[in-house]
């Protein structure tokens, strides 16, 4: 039985040498140990011990019938497995049989959070006023998705605004007693252009915050 696990484990590592750079993993499997019970690891990884039964094969020993195989680390429902720097050596001689487990192995797991916020800017600008910047977000660190609503029922025919984001710049004009919409990813600021007679109304905006957390095992 183990030259059958080493053939197994040996086939793994060819196809894994041979796949696309960035698509090269080897099946994550379980080992069998002759009492009839998987093979269960404590591993260590990050600065954390964690117990595991799944592992992914590095390199088959032939002639002393031993491998080295990675550790991998589930989270929450078991369903994904990740990545760790946790090694192990074993000698296929205390097993009696493998099993390939049909579960996606990933690399780092990530964590996403998304805080939602609703802002109502009411604006007026007459003749004697310059362009003027009605609002600026200073959030790189996270991803902002905004919905840009205008209300505009002032007295020149049409309201003109510039909407600035990290990535571009979007004209936005609205005409008298109508609104528009508009939605924008990375908002930096909102600009409204100086009027003929009055410009007034409502901006009201839809702003979606995601943070984003890496976690590698």
């Amino acid at each position: 039985m183990p030259s059958r696990i080493t053939d197994v484990l040996k086939e793994m590592v060819t196809k894994k040498e041979t796949q696309l750079l960035g698509l090269q993993t080897a099946l994550p499997f379980i080992l069998v140990r002759k009492d009839g019970t998987p093979f269960t690891v404590l591993g260590f990884s990050k600065g954390c011990f964690f117990r595991s039964p799944f592992f992914t094969v590095l390199s088959v020993d032939e002639e002393n019938l031993c491998v080295v195989l990675e550790v991998l680390a589930s989270c929450g429902c078991g369903n994904n497995l990740f990545h760790t720097k946790a090694r192990v050596l074993v000698n296929l001689d205390c097993f009696c049989s493998i099993e390939i487990v049909d579960k996606p192995v990933f690399d780092f797991l990530l964590l996403s959070h998304v805080t939602k916020d609703l802002v109502c800017l009411p604006f007026m600008l007459t003749k004697n006023d310059i362009t003027k910047t009605i609002c600026r977000i200073n959030r790189k660190d996270v991803q902002l998705t905004a919905t840009i609503t205008v209300y505009y029922d002032g007295e020149d025919s049409q309201i003109r605004l510039t909407v600035y984001t990290y990535e571009g710049i979007i004209t936005l004009i609205v005409p008298k007693n109508e609104s528009r919409s508009i939605t924008v990813f990375k908002l930096q600021s909102i600009e409204i252009a100086a009027p003929i007679k009055e410009v007034k109304g409502t901006i009201e905006m839809q702003l979606n915050y995601c943070e984003k957390k890496i976690i590698y095992y």
